[in-house]
């Protein structure tokens, strides 16, 4: 079997090299916890030790390892990865049943190796990509006997401003790109941040933060770690910055719930649906096409 080891916090962590798709090399040296779009597709990249071991370290991340199966990709940033080895299975010892203390989250067992000091833990891809099917099942809404080949399916980029969560649909999301500042336009509409030029294109942006009334944090002086979702609507693109990223979420139109005139009375026009993925979870919609009308 052959591997690819890398460093989960201060912890050597081993996967299999057929479940990884590539590892690519980060130009930006921070850490990275959010949501980024890898080879056409919006996938939720994680640091990794903070999603294996539940803690980091200060050092730079340099690489992101890209797990792919069936068609579904994972990314886990770190700050150091080795060259592949060549592991014998049978001296893998497996992880013992119930709660193994030391063992990082979906690990499935523990070897050696003489290049390192300390023991090497096997990442266990198919639990990591069962949770994950796991969580997205919530935001379903489907019978256990319905399938998702069945059933129309989107995906929801999702951010929090405040307390609260929002979402554009995947289908109007054209890209997410690194906060950068934006040029004042005089005798413009409230709404309206900025502008800033994509590529040769001119663009108005919406601070999505201020619009909700949330505190923005990022102060002159201080590196902006905002970003600008791109989404296009009635053939024209607009740019929404916004502080968190959180996942991309799928979802049956089914189970969208459109929210009441009393509601958009209430300043909140600029939202038109909701998504209730869990008990505990409520993702709001924003209607892009409100922005385009009123930043007109």
């Amino acid at each position: 079997m052959k591997v690819i080891i890398f460093k989960a916090s201060d912890t050597q962590v081993a996967v299999p090299l057929s479940d990884v798709r590539e590892v690519i090399r980060r130009d930006d040296p921070s850490t990275i916890d959010d949501i980024e779009c890898i080879r056409g597709k919006f996938t939720k990249v994680s640091d990794a030790g903070l999603f294996l071991m539940g803690t980091s370290v200060n050092d730079p991340v340099k690489k992101t390892i890209l797990l792919e199966r069936q068609g579904c990709m994972i990314g886990l940033s770190t700050s150091s990865v080795s060259r592949i080895f060549e592991v014998n299975p049978q001296s893998v010892q497996q992880k013992p049943p119930g709660h193994a203390v030391g063992f990082p989250n979906f690990c499935q067992g523990i070897f050696s190796l003489p290049d390192f000091s300390g023991p090497i833990y096997l990442l266990d891809v198919e639990q990591l990509f069962t949770q994950e099917s796991s969580t997205e099942a919530g935001a379903l809404g489907l019978a256990p006997d319905v399938t998702e080949e069945q059933t129309s399916l989107s995906r929801a980029i999702c951010f929090k401003l405040g307390s609260c969560e929002y979402a554009f649909s995947i289908e109007e999301t054209v890209e997410i790109i690194r906060g950068r500042e934006s040029r004042s336009v005089p005798d413009t509409k409230s709404v309206i941040e900025g502008v800033i030029n994509l590529r040769g294109i001119v663009l108005p942006v919406i601070d999505l933060r201020k619009v909700a009334g949330t505190q923005v944090k990022n102060q002159s002086g201080i590196k902006d770690t905002s970003k600008i979702i791109i989404v296009k609507s009635d053939d024209q693109l607009i740019g929404f910055r916004v502080e968190l990223m959180t996942e991309v979420t799928p979802f049956s139109s089914k189970g969208l719930e459109l929210l009441t005139d009393t509601f958009s009375g209430m300043g909140k026009s600029w939202i038109h649906q909701m998504l209730r993925v869990s008990d505990e979870r409520t993702v709001f919609f924003i209607n892009s096409d409100w922005f385009v009308k009123n930043a007109a």
